[in-house]
């Protein structure tokens, strides 16, 4: 299997994103071609956590139940069948260490 160096131009990995983020951010806008004047502006979307931290503990089943309904069976198979399709090395059911072992790999 081909490293994740060589088969994306580049690659962020969520977790580095957190533990660095400007750092993170000025490497991939570099590699755009993206002055690096615009990494603070970018990063304040990084201010208001993506999903509102409703799936951190503590949350009831039924507070949450609205977002379960919102993606049904089929959108996870169809976007199942374009990572296929993209030759990804990945699907919907990669857990957690093996997406960021794929991505950090050489």
């Amino acid at each position: 299997m081909p490293s994740s160096r060589e088969l994306f131009t580049f690659c962020v990995v969520y977790d580095d994103l957190l533990a660095s983020p400007e750092d993170t951010a000025g490497a991939l806008f570099s590699s755009l071609g993206i002055s690096g004047d615009c990494v603070p502006l970018a990063l304040t979307a990084m201010r208001t956590h993506s999903q509102k931290r409703v799936f951190e503990g503590g949350k009831k089943k039924e507070e949450i139940q609205h977002l379960y309904r919102a993606i049904t069976e089929s959108d996870w198979e169809e976007a199942d069948l374009v990572m296929r399709r993209l030759d990804l090395p990945f699907s919907i059911n990669v857990e957690k260490e093996e997406f960021a072992k794929i991505f950090r790999s050489n």
